[in-house]
């Protein structure tokens, strides 16, 4: 699993990498989440690979010859399409998660806004760290949650301390499966700063 956590880190921010390195140099690391966010890294990686190979598949099938240029260059969009719209937001996700939890200090966060695109619910989060406003979005909720959200609503922010904008809503129930630091433990709940919205 370090080797395809490694290969994970490849695709990571550079802030991540740096704090991920220093939690592993002080041999803090969580090899049970660590193994977490490889299986799911492995598992959207797999599936993009999945989609990648039914397009080449296809060509082949139809006989279009590897060499020719129409292939080449649909192939090339294949993979740059589906990795910047499937794989890479995911990827990114998972480095949230794994930064703010392994990273993290709560703070309240209040809704300042709603979205909806077709079926797709985003709500959005305004927090406050240091005297400076940061905003995160929370996409995937269901109608009821979304439709049961207004305006001014808090929830508790994990954010990570050496990087405030990276954030996400707080769930202690999921805290020892997302915190690769083995030494520590569920932060308190005492926001320093509120937003008002």
């Amino acid at each position: 699993m370090s080797l395809l956590f490694r290969f994970f880190l490849l695709f990571c921010s550079k802030d991540f990498i740096t704090f991920y390195g220093k939690l592993r140099r002080e041999g803090k690391v969580n090899p049970d989440v660590m193994a977490i966010y490889a299986t799911s890294f492995a598992r959207w990686m797999g599936l993009y690979l999945f989609v990648v190979g039914v397009f080449y598949y296809n060509a082949w099938q139809f006989y279009l010859a590897p060499e020719n240029p129409w292939v080449r260059g649909g192939g090339l969009f294949v993979l740059v399409f589906f990795f910047g719209l499937f794989l890479w937001p995911r990827i990114k996700a998972l480095e949230k998660t794994a930064f703010a939890y392994s990273d993290g200090a709560l703070v309240e966060g209040r809704l300042f806004d709603r979205d909806s695109y077709r079926k797709l619910r985003v709500l959005k989060y305004a927090y406050k760290v240091d005297g400076k406003i940061y905003k995160l979005k929370r996409a995937g909720q269901s109608l009821l949650d979304f439709i049961g959200t207004k305006q001014g609503d808090g929830a508790t922010v994990i954010y990570a301390r050496s990087a405030p904008e990276v954030a996400v809503i707080f769930d202690p129930e999921l805290f020892d499966q997302r915190c690769l630091d083995r030494e520590r433990g569920l932060p308190e709940h005492r926001p320093v700063e509120s937003v008002s919205t």
